[in-house]
């Protein structure tokens, strides 16, 4: 699929697909392509304030609860309409939830449980690290692990320390409450909950590729059948859903360089892409065009997707834009060694597209909001395709 130079092949992008240069119609925009705990006895007053603060904490998470939920249904009820009020309340929720995440760990490091306390603080940070960088085995991730936590639990420690400090401060002479007014213990089973809740919200925020596809790498240092056998490390189809994904946060990269605003990913537009893209490999051709004559568009609006999209100051656009490529693996011309991993192929084909006017046009049109991308995998060349909106 594609020529070879000597012992190089070439990446393969067709012509991108941009609805614009369909449009006609006058005045018209056409857009493509406690247990409880006793310790010495305080006041009635106190303890009254600890029970206030309390029920306050438990409305604050339980409202901050509500409207993370709020936002996730609305984007996923109507993905293409009240996007940026939906990511408004997310924000509230997610800075309100926090916000009583890390009361709570000072709550249980008041009631002396200092290692909960750290470990509250300190998992959300390593589940960030592995959102956010690519390790290459279980070794490296026992490593990474290791130092993380060393570091992050030392920062924590101090802040934690600072933090109480400041609390009985207030309380001491703001609230004229004792030391150890406290018979109400922080609840374990509450922490390690707010433990599992935060880390999935902050695997969500960075782009779950990454941190899925150093699963996958772990998994696969420790289940391969024979180093010397001849087998691939991954097989191409494993890694299909990691290149999408790395295909997603590459292009975003390059839309931060330009100082455009970040795509959202979309499931339905990945979707499109994606029966395209084993549709291109399944029946061996390369073209915005299916056998059956439908272009991307039409792709999407048998896929029921609402294609149209107010612009503003009377105009619209009617249709989605597309970007396709075919990367192979190995000395590719113009891009250099690419290996069969996903960051490698998810970086050249970018980077492919980027170097091509018309896609890299796709790629930075300040007008898109939303991308799904799709791959698939024909036996020898890695077909991608990208769908905007």
């Amino acid at each position: 699929m594609g020529e070879k130079w000597g012992n190089q092949h070439n990446p393969i992008i067709e012509d991108p697909y941009n609805y614009r240069d369909l449009a006609s119609a006058k005045n018209e925009v056409i857009s493509s392509d406690g247990g409880s705990f006793k310790m010495r006895a305080g006041s009635k007053k106190s303890h009254n304030s600890e029970m206030f603060q309390s029920v306050n904490l438990k409305n604050v998470t339980i409202l901050s609860l509500i409207l993370i939920f709020i936002a996730i249904v609305s984007i996923s009820i109507s993905p293409t309409q009240f996007i940026e009020i939906s990511q408004i309340i997310f924000a509230v929720g997610f800075f309100g939830m926090s916000f009583c995440y890390f009361i709570y760990a000072i709550k249980h490091w008041g009631t002396f449980n200092y290692f909960l306390a750290t470990f509250m603080l300190t998992i959300p940070c390593l589940v960030y690290f592995f959102s956010t960088t690519r390790i290459s085995g279980f070794t490296d991730f026992l490593f990474y692990f290791f130092i993380g936590f060393l570091i992050y639990g030392i920062i924590f420690v101090i802040v934690l320390l600072i933090c109480d400090k400041i609390r009985w401060e207030i309380e001491r002479h703001l609230l004229k409450t004792k030391r150890y007014s406290l018979d109400l213990y922080p609840k374990t089973s509450y922490a390690v909950i707010g433990i599992f809740f935060i880390s999935f919200l902050v695997i969500g925020l960075s782009g779950p590729s990454i941190f899925f596809e150093n699963v996958n790498t772990i998994w696969h240092s420790n289940n391969v059948p024979n180093q010397n056998s001849g087998i691939p490390f991954i097989s191409s189809t494993d890694y299909s859903s990691a290149i999408e994904r790395s295909i997603f946060d590459y292009t975003n990269l390059e839309r931060q360089k330009n100082g455009k605003k970040r795509l959202i990913w979309d499931d339905k537009l990945a979707e499109i892409a994606r029966e395209h893209s084993k549709d291109m490999a399944t029946n061996n051709f390369f073209s915005h065009d299916n056998p059956a004559g439908e272009d991307p568009t039409a792709r999407a609006i048998r896929h029921k997707y609402p294609v149209h999209k107010e612009l503003g100051g009377g105009l619209y656009s009617e249709g989605i834009a597309e970007n396709i490529g075919m990367m192979p693996t190995g000395n590719v011309a113009g891009i250099g060694y690419v290996s069969n991993d996903a960051d490698s192929v998810a970086k050249a084909q970018v980077t492919s597209w980027m170097e091509s006017p018309g896609h890299r046009q796709n790629i930075l049109d300040p007008e898109y909001q939303r991308l799904g991308v799709g791959v698939a995998h024909d036996g020898e060349n890695y077909i991608s395709t990208q769908n905007f909106w």
